[in-house]
């Protein structure tokens, strides 16, 4: 695709400039019609007009790579658990006397929530994405699936370790837009497989993607035959 610029007096075009808009490190070509004497001023005013648009080519071509990369953002990391939970928290709050177990997964609290693992102290695999939009239901091999509200008023919504706080290593805020509601969607393997033991190497799997939504009630969208919730 090229965005163009022209100059027409006489019909024919006598200027046409060709500005590729795909590729910003593609120069403009201009393309002189018939012999028509062009002034100065109008071929000055024909450049700038093409420089400009090369200027607004260029910035949008920058804009939507920026959006691209922001579309989804995804992270995997080894998260340690202490008592069979690690936490998704907005700036460390926890508010206990306000978690929801209504699921024996995800236990949403008035800010941030808490993840129920299967093994009681260890490491397991925790991947995050950060999405722009609510992404399409796929449950896949995942043997449980939830989807639940969050809260960030601070902003700054992160996975944690209970006992070691948050994963300094990550590369991103699971908050993109800040303080805000958010959806958070869990998905969980092999949590019945070391049950209440402890694991220093990983053998549970989590997925854990996050997008700006309004609340909404807890929606279950595949569970396990155990019940982990206190």
């Amino acid at each position: 695709m090229a965005a163009t610029v022209r100059y027409t007096d006489p019909e024919p075009a006598s200027l046409v400039a060709f500005v590729p808009d795909e590729d910003p490190v593609l120069e403009p070509t201009v393309r002189i019609h018939d012999e028509h004497v062009i002034p100065y001023e109008i071929t000055r005013w024909f450049v700038e007009q093409v420089a400009e648009q090369v200027k607004r080519c260029r910035i949008t071509f920058v804009q939507d790579g920026q959006e691209a990369r922001s579309a989804e953002m995804a992270d995997l990391r080894q998260v340690f658990v202490n008592e069979g939970l690690f936490g998704v928290l907005d700036h460390g709050k926890i508010s206990i006397q306000t978690a929801d177990f209504s699921n024996s997964l995800v236990v949403p609290m008035a800010s941030g929530a808490f993840i129920l693992t299967g093994i009681n102290t260890g490491f397991v695999h925790v991947e995050t994405r950060v999405t722009s939009e609510r992404p399409d239901i796929d449950v896949g091999s995942w043997e449980e699936v939830v989807e639940v509200s969050v809260y960030a008023p601070a902003g700054d919504l992160k996975v944690e370790s209970l006992e070691l706080g948050p994963d300094l290593e990550s590369p991103h805020l699971l908050s993109s837009e800040g303080p805000a509601w958010y959806r958070l969607r869990v998905h969980a393997r092999s949590r019945e497989l070391l049950r209440d033991k402890v694991s220093m190497e990983p053998a549970e799997n989590y997925l854990l993607i996050v997008w700006p939504a309004p609340p909404a009630d807890v929606s279950v969208l595949r569970a396990n035959r155990t019940d982990t919730a206190p």
